[in-house]
C-alpha cells in the first residue's frame, strides 16, 4: 500500500511539474549544444581561410575566440535554464536573482583589475593588434611574444628576461612584425678608411642580400649617410 501510495504520488508529480521539467532541461541541453556547435562552425570558416592563406597567427587568434564566445554562451544558457527548472519546481527566484546580482557588484569591486585585464585582452585579440611570435615594444618592454591570453602577455626580451605584463597595463603597443618593418643599422668604421667605400660596400652587399632573399627584404636598401 505504501508502495503504491509513493507510485500515486510519483505519477501525480511526473503528470503536474515532470513533463515540463523534463522538457525544460532537454531544451536547455539542446541550446547549449547547438549554440556551441554553430559557434564552433561560424569560426571553423574563418579559420579555414586563415589556413589557406597561411595565416597560422590568425588561426590560434580564432580558435581562442572560439573558446571565449562558446563558453560564454552556454554560461548564459545555463543559467538561465537552471532559473527556469527553478522556477518550474515552484521555488522563488526572486532571492536567488538579488542575491546573484550582489554577489556579481561586490566580485566586480573586488575584480576590477582582472575584469579590465580580460576585456583587454579580449580587445588585443578581436583587434589584432599583435599575436605570438611577433616582435613588440609595450612601454619599456621589448621582446617577442612568447605567450597571449585574456590575462595576460608574456614578452621574451633578447636579454632572454621573460616579462609578464597584465593586459590592463597595456597602453601603447608598437609591433615591428606587422606588415613590415625598417631595419636601421648603424655600421662604425675605422676614421682612417675612405668612407665613400665604404658605403658602396655596405650597399652593394645590401642589395646583394635582397637579391637572395627577396621574400624578407621587401624593398632596395638605402644609404642616409654619415
Amino acid at each position: 500500500k505504501r508502495l503504491e501510495h509513493i507510485r500515486d504520488h510519483l505519477l501525480q508529480w511526473l503528470l503536474s511539474f515532470g513533463l515540463n521539467t523534463v522538457v525544460v532541461v532537454i531544451v536547455t541541453v539542446f541550446l547549449m549544444r547547438f549554440s556551441s556547435a554553430l559557434i564552433k562552425t561560424f569560426f571553423a570558416l574563418f579559420e579555414r581561410s586563415a589556413l589557406q592563406r597561411e595565416e597560422t597567427a590568425a588561426k590560434r587568434r580564432l580558435q581562442t575566440l572560439s573558446a571565449i564566445f562558446r563558453g560564454v554562451a552556454q554560461s548564459i544558457i545555463l543559467f538561465i535554464g537552471l532559473m527556469v527548472f527553478l522556477q518550474q519546481m515552484h521555488v522563488n527566484i526572486t532571492p536567488i536573482l538579488a542575491s546573484a546580482g550582489v554577489i556579481g557588484i561586490a566580485v566586480g569591486f573586488g575584480a576590477q583589475s582582472l575584469i579590465r585585464d580580460l576585456f583587454a585582452g579580449l580587445l588585443i585579440l578581436l583587434e589584432d593588434q599583435f599575436n605570438v611570435g611577433d616582435s613588440v615594444k609595450i612601454g619599456e618592454v621589448s621582446g617577442t611574444v612568447e605567450q597571449l591570453s585574456l590575462r595576460s602577455t608574456r614578452v621574451r626580451g633578447i636579454e632572454g628576461a621573460l616579462t609578464t605584463i597584465p593586459n590592463g597595463a597595456i597602453v601603447t603597443v608598437s609591433n615591428f612584425s606587422k606588415e613590415w618593418s625598417r631595419a636601421v643599422l648603424d655600421v662604425e668604421i675605422d676614421s682612417v678608411e675612405d668612407i665613400d667605400r665604404a658605403m658602396r660596400t655596405l650597399l652593394e652587399t645590401a642589395r646583394t642580400l635582397r637579391t637572395e632573399r627577396p621574400q624578407e627584404i621587401l624593398e632596395d636598401p638605402s644609404m642616409q649617410g654619415v
